[in-house]
């Protein structure tokens, strides 16, 4: 998936959702509001990275270790030498997972393939379980950022969710022809904030201003109520047409269309 940048991200979304809730007329479901709020940061989730590196080495050629806590002085001269004079040097990363803002969006409307006539019912049909994705300015571990995230939230976003197959459009005895089916899905969000702090350890000869680095990561979740399944809305509209987008159930949320 394409790296976006998350303010771009997030005004798509919610203009393109505003101006659907406009546009699609319903006859068996009212369209919900859309859902929004800003939380500010608070919750982190943390990472340790740990090397060996001869003093001056550049740091693209060492090779990172994630160990579980924060390196102390005692653990890093145990683990990777004394970092005496003359010795090698060792250096920790410290990646803190922040979030910074949360809430919940809705895909657009997209068209069911499939024509739902009087006396007949169109259900999910084909679909997949999802979970949690996410597009970020660096490489970073999703379970690690969703970790923070779930512990802002007070649940797992990580888990896979699964479709309820009863969900669907049921034809009315007062229509005069079929009628289209339309979907959309509920989604959670979060920006949060990725800092990268890295400094060394060992002898004089290991000095090394510390480096501080900061980006950006966006997430998407289905499910934010935590029901426990993807959360559609759909609707029948008049008149069947060959009018797209066309809804793709087998991909991450229904905002990917075929």
């Amino acid at each position: 998936m394409a790296v976006k940048t998350w303010t771009a991200v997030m005004v798509a979304m919610l203009s393109a959702n505003g101006a659907i809730v406009q546009a699609m007329p319903l006859h068996n479901s009212t369209l919900p509001s859309i859902q929004y709020q800003d939380t500010l940061a608070g919750v982190e989730a943390t990472q340790y990275f740990v090397a060996t590196i001869e003093p001056g080495e550049d740091l693209s050629n060492v090779t990172w270790t994630e160990v579980a806590s924060k390196p102390t002085a005692e653990i890093e001269k145990r683990q990777f030498g004394p970092g005496g004079p003359g010795g090698a040097c060792s250096v920790v990363n410290e990646r803190h997972y922040t979030v910074l803002s949360s809430g919940t969006w809705w895909t657009n409307w997209c068209h069911d393939r499939r024509t739902v006539w009087p006396d007949g019912v169109v259900l999910v049909g084909q679909s997949r379980s999802t979970s949690i994705t996410v597009s970020s300015e660096i490489s970073i571990s999703i379970p690690k950022l969703g970790d923070a995230i779930s512990a802002k939230l007070g649940y797992s976003i990580t888990k896979t969710k699964s479709v309820d197959m009863s969900q669907g459009c049921h034809g009315r005895s007062d229509w005069t022809g079929p009628h289209g089916v339309w979907w959309q899905e509920k989604m959670g969000w979060a920006e949060s904030e990725v800092e990268d702090i890295t400094y060394w350890m060992g002898g004089q000869q290991c000095f090394h201003p510390e480096i501080r680095k900061k980006s950006r990561a966006h997430a998407n979740w289905p499910d934010p109520d935590n029901t426990g399944f993807r959360q559609f809305e759909y609707g029948c509209r008049d008149a069947q047409s060959d009018a797209g987008p066309w809804c793709n159930f087998l991909a991450d949320s229904l905002q990917e269309t075929s």
